[in-house]
Parts: structure tokens; C-alpha cells; sequence
């Protein structure tokens, strides 16, 4: 990757944040809007998910992506069920590990060292960004938004938005400590991840900490 000299302090800036645990959602924000140029025209298959999030958070009504292959794919199957397991029919969500290996590989290539929990907290940001962004193509239509799991887990879902939609797991985040927990999982409020004291935090809009 080709830096000029401006990105080249923006890299820095953004090494700075990211290797002394600074971030919060606003700092992943701008650094997916940065990166994500950069990575356009390199082999996608090793940042699919990296630049598609990044194409999220720019332009959160959207008509196609990863969510919107997925959100399209349960429709047309008829959120059928595939044999012996609980995975829906041409469905396919984000798993983390392969998350990790792309935020990985992208730090070796631009000299920031993605540790695991830094991983861990940009994705909590990343989930935070995603909440409510909307999709449309044809006569399929979703969004996302954020579930708890019962055993801390923080997922982000897809639905189709309407009063009997099916919330299907898109990606999930384990290991996550709750404080506030909401009625059936569904965080139904405006959330913000910000840094305090050097603990990243989720936020509700009337201030309560969910993490």
C-alpha cells in the first residue's frame, strides 16, 4: 500500500490509538473511512469483510454487501432451515476468526499490531456503527441490530424490520461483560462504545452502561 506523506501521520495517529488502547467507535470509524481506499483494489479476498464494513459505515442505506447477500439469501430460501443444524439456507454471516485473520494481516501490511483484545474492542465498535443501518434491493429489505445473547454474547442481527420478522445471527462477540441486560436480548436503544479510564464501555442513550 502507497502512503503520501499527510497519511502517513494519519497512520500514525491511528497506530498511536489503536496500540495503547485509546480507540473508541469514532477513531474505527475514521480509520475504516481512511483504510478503505486503500484496500479497494488489493486482493479483496484477504479484506472482503473489512472493506464491506467500511462501505457500511460511509453509506448505512445500502443495496448490496455481505448483510445484503445474507438478508437476500434467507428470504429467497424461505428461512428454511438446512438439515441437522440451525444454520438457514443461503445465509452467511461474518465468523469472527476469519474477522481476525483480515484485521491481523492488514496490520502486518501497515505496521500496526492488531492484538487480540484491540480486535475485540474494534469489533465492538464495529457493532456499535452497525446498529440500525438499512438495506434494500428489490423486494428484500433489513436491517441490523443488536442482540444479547444469554451466555455474553453480543450479536449483531439481521431482521427484515417488520412486527414478525425473524432475527437471524449475523456476527458475533464473545466474552463480553454486561451490566445492563434488556427484556428477550433486544437492545432496543441508540448504543455508543467510548473509552473511559481506558475500558471501552457501551453506552445507552439515556447514559446507563450496557458493558
Amino acid at each position: 500500500m502507497d502512503f503520501d506523506r499527510k497519511e502517513e501521520a494519519f497512520l500514525q495517529f491511528f497506530k498511536n490509538r489503536f496500540e495503547n488502547a485509546l480507540f473508541d467507535e469514532k477513531d474505527v470509524y475514521s480509520f475504516l473511512i481512511f483504510i478503505r481506499d486503500h484496500l479497494i483494489d488489493l486482493d479483496k479476498s484477504k479484506y472482503n469483510y473489512i472493506i464491506d464494513i467500511g462501505d457500511t459505515i460511509a453509506h448505512r442505506h445500502r443495496d448490496r454487501g455481505v448483510a445484503m447477500v445474507a438478508i437476500q439469501g434467507a428470504i429467497e430460501n424461505g428461512y428454511r432451515i438446512t438439515p441437522a443444524s440451525n444454520h438457514i439456507e443461503g445465509y452467511h454471516g461474518i465468523h469472527y476468526s476469519d474477522w481476525c485473520k483480515q484485521w491481523k494481516y492488514l496490520g502486518d501490511q501497515i505496521g500496526i499490531a492488531f492484538e487480540k483484545n484491540t480486535i475485540h474492542d474494534i469489533t465492538l465498535c464495529v457493532f456499535s456503527l452497525l446498529q440500525y443501518t438499512e438495506y434494500t434491493r428489490g423486494n428484500s429489505t433489513g436491517h441490523i441490530e443488536l442482540f444479547q445473547n444469554p451466555n455474553n454474547e453480543l450479536c449483531v442481527c439481521t431482521t427484515e424490520g417488520h412486527a414478525h420478522s425473524l432475527y437471524i445471527n449475523f456476527s458475533l462477540l464473545d466474552n463480553v461483560p454486561f451490566l445492563k441486560r434488556y427484556e428477550a436480548g433486544l437492545i432496543d436503544e441508540v448504543v455508543t462504545a467510548v473509552r473511559e479510564d481506558g475500558y471501552l464501555r457501551l453506552i445507552n442513550e439515556s447514559g446507563e452502561y450496557i458493558i
